[in-house]
């Protein structure tokens, strides 16, 4: 580069002119992760295990030598670790990388895949890390590559576009839980639990995060104490919502540069005791456009019919009146 006048001026290198623009990635398991670290030394005394032996009918004493999977202590201490391996592979090599636990998410230009897979093995091999090796969790960069659970999609990177989306088999397998439950009749607190956390987990890939209307039923089975198995309290149609509804929830498309500027909106209402009103503003770039409108008496009556304030009704008719905003 050249300085000019306080400003410096880089020339990209002749090599790059001709380069793709595309970008892939890949998933870097580690090999039994928590097997590879060993606990701290002042902590042996809370290591220790007991098993009874079936056949002598004593209890047997065992030293965990390493950190217990499991462990809620352990998780912590693990990811201080990985935080500092995804820090040398960045800092000194120069590479794109998160992690999520032993999981490591690997990004790089098209041209530079191969190196960048080699640079970050040998760097965990040259530091005594285990990579899993095997042909199903060693798998080559690509335009789209699946990490816990989701898809990344980089197939319109040149665009400045990223889409996330849920793996096909995940919300097949979610959906055909809860119709084995409505089939059934019935949801346990440990059956709702674990519908609960297996939808919050994939409802944030998900634009709108529309689940949060069917896990507020699962959350009071979960943590019921009764013993309660029944379909009640919201419990039918929270699992017939996630049946219909679930599979065809809309991906999340992240888009990056120029292109990312926000469209910002702002919606208020007001709730008088001679008016309902509501209105909005949008921005966006040059555009800005508004309106103003009274809330018609039909929906004053539909919302007080609980015999409740529904200022969230007020919220969402904004929303819904906005696509036919007028200028103000």
């Amino acid at each position: 580069g050249t300085m000019d006048g306080g400003r410096v001026h880089f020339v990209k290198h002749e090599s790059w002119q001709h380069r793709s623009r595309k970008v892939e990635g890949r998933l870097l398991d580690l090999s039994h992760a928590y097997k590879q670290l060993a606990p701290f030394v002042g902590h042996r005394w809370l290591s220790a295990v007991g098993v009874r032996n079936p056949e002598t009918k004593r209890t047997v004493y065992f030293e965990q030598l390493t950190l217990a999977f499991g462990q809620c202590g352990a998780v912590l201490a693990f990811n201080r670790v990985a935080r500092a391996l995804k820090g040398v592979a960045a800092i000194l090599f120069g590479l794109v990388l998160t992690h999520f636990d032993d999981d490591f998410s690997q990004l790089e230009s098209s041209d530079l895949t191969g190196s960048a897979q080699d640079t970050l093995e040998g760097l965990f091999a040259l530091l005594g890390w285990e990579v899993a090796l095997a042909e199903r969790k060693r798998l080559p960069f690509s335009e789209v590559f699946k990490p816990l659970g989701i898809e990344v999609d980089l197939r319109r990177s040149h665009q400045m576009t990223l889409v996330l989306r849920n793996k096909p088999e995940r919300l097949e397998e979610i959906c055909n839980e809860a119709q084995a439950r409505l089939d059934s009749q019935s949801v346990s607190s440990r059956e709702a639990a674990s519908l609960r956390g297996r939808i919050l987990f994939s409802d944030q890939q998900s634009m709108g995060r529309q689940g949060a209307m069917a896990t507020a039923a699962l959350s009071r089975r979960a943590h019921s104490a009764n013993g309660a198995s029944s379909l009640e309290g919201g419990l039918k149609e929270a699992l017939l919502w996630i049946v219909t509804q679930f599979r065809s929830n809309p991906e999340r498309v992240l888009v990056f540069g120029a292109a990312a500027r926000p469209v910002i909106v702002f919606l208020d209402g007001a709730c008088e005791p001679e008016s309902v009103s509501c209105g909005a503003v949008i921005f966006d770039a040059g555009f800005r456009e508004g309106f103003g409108i009274e809330v018609p008496e039909h929906m004053k009556t539909l919302w007080g019919r609980g015999g409740k304030k529904q200022m969230i009704g007020l919220s969402l008719y904004t929303h819904l009146t906005l696509p036919t905003k007028r200028t103000v």
